[in-house]
């Protein structure tokens, strides 16, 4: 019949792709990515990373050539809030790009005092001249 058959096709399918394929979780949400600088605030960095699973499907064999890279808002200043979308991370294949993820802040960053912000715009404004 052809119910039968294609429930067959189905089953066949399926075993291919678990047999050349396997999938893989690269970043996981709540662990550390990577930092970025903060300026004015009471820290001095932010820790960037996932808010959901970020996972990838290919090819057995292909993981090592996977070549993630990251877009990161440059001259951060606090406050900066936990969640808030500070940049993109990129997982590319090939020179394609398979799967991205925004990036964001797991931990907020309060502004930093008078002094510290004061101190931080004096550093800001000798970097950009």
């Amino acid at each position: 019949s052809s119910e039968r058959q294609r429930a067959d096709d189905s089953l066949a399918l399926l075993n291919w792709g678990f047999r050349f394929f396997e999938t893989h979780s690269l970043y996981a949400p709540g662990k550390v990515v990577t930092k970025q600088k903060v300026w004015k605030g009471q820290q001095d960095e932010v820790q960037l990373g996932v808010a959901q699973p970020l996972l990838v499907s290919l090819q057995r064999g292909r993981y090592n050539d996977l070549k993630p890279s990251m877009e990161v808002a440059k001259n951060l200043q606090a406050p900066i809030k936990q969640g808030q979308q500070i940049g993109t991370v990129k997982v590319s294949l090939d020179g394609k790009i398979i799967a991205q993820a925004p990036l964001v802040a797991i931990n907020a960053v309060e502004e930093g005092g008078f002094f510290k912000r004061l101190w931080d715009a004096f550093w800001m404004w000798w970097e950009s001249e």
